[in-house]
């Protein structure tokens, strides 16, 4: 599945068959007909000197303002740093390997288990495409958890070296 544009300032997360996971408008992500957003958490700040990784917290809520998932970490600069974890506190890494045009990206829970896979293609409009294993089904946040953790990718590859190669 991936990310498609569908009108002005809006994009649906469809599957290869077009069914929709979820839409984008504005800062809001709606899946089933609720909203969610993305809320920051303190100030962002280097975790040292020499790395430049950017030491953050992100809340994805509800409407109701209650947290449905957590980001600790960035993926920047070549760098995989985030970690998710989920409202049962289960935790997931993202370690990618690959080029900007050939990038490859897994959620990947703390058992060592794959649950997605995310793949970036196209170095001039790159676009990132996911694969859901059977296994990520019984998650119930997993639209969401897809849904906003596809920038991951983008991400790794920003900063002040972002050539691409």
């Amino acid at each position: 599945m991936s990310w498609h544009k569908v009108g002005r300032g809006k994009r649906a997360l469809r599957t290869r068959s077009g069914d929709v996971w979820a839409n984008a408008e504005s800062e809001h992500i709606i899946i089933n007909g609720e909203a969610y957003q993305e809320r920051s958490v303190g100030a962002s700040r280097p975790l040292d000197d020499w790395s430049g990784v950017i030491d953050n917290t992100v809340w994805v809520v509800d409407e109701a303002g209650n947290p449905v998932l957590r980001f600790e970490g960035r993926h920047y600069d070549r760098r995989a740093y985030t970690k998710a974890i989920l409202r049962d506190q289960s935790r997931f890494s993202f370690p990618v390997i690959g080029r900007r045009n050939k990038a490859l990206m897994s959620a990947v829970d703390e058992s060592g288990n794959t649950l997605v896979h995310y793949r970036m293609s196209g170095l001039w409009a790159p676009s990132v495409e996911c694969v859901v294993t059977p296994a990520a089904h019984h998650i119930p946040e997993i639209p969401l958890f897809v849904a906003v953790t596809q920038s991951l990718l983008f991400g790794y590859f920003d900063g002040p070296k972002s050539s691409g190669a």
